[in-house]
């Protein structure tokens, strides 16, 4: 669902905090345009813990999530 390069905009529906090897994650289960997804978040590309409902844009390099934008 995640683009190469490029930004999606989101809804949350919900969150799980993930610690690997001591590096700290955020599993984000995702809407948008009614399909749902996946993706893991590093904790250094949140500027605070999202929630359920959330909008969200997912700035992405290389298929990986690199930034999270609040949307208001």
């Amino acid at each position: 669902m995640l683009p190469l390069a490029g930004h999606l905009d989101v809804t949350v529906t919900a969150t799980a905090p993930v610690i690997i090897h001591g590096d700290r994650y955020v599993d984000l289960a995702i809407e948008a345009d009614g399909q749902r997804s996946a993706v893991r978040v590093p904790m250094h590309a949140l500027s605070r813990m999202p929630q359920a409902g959330d909008r969200v844009r997912l700035k992405v390099l290389l298929g990986q999530v690199d930034t999270v934008e609040f949307l208001v």
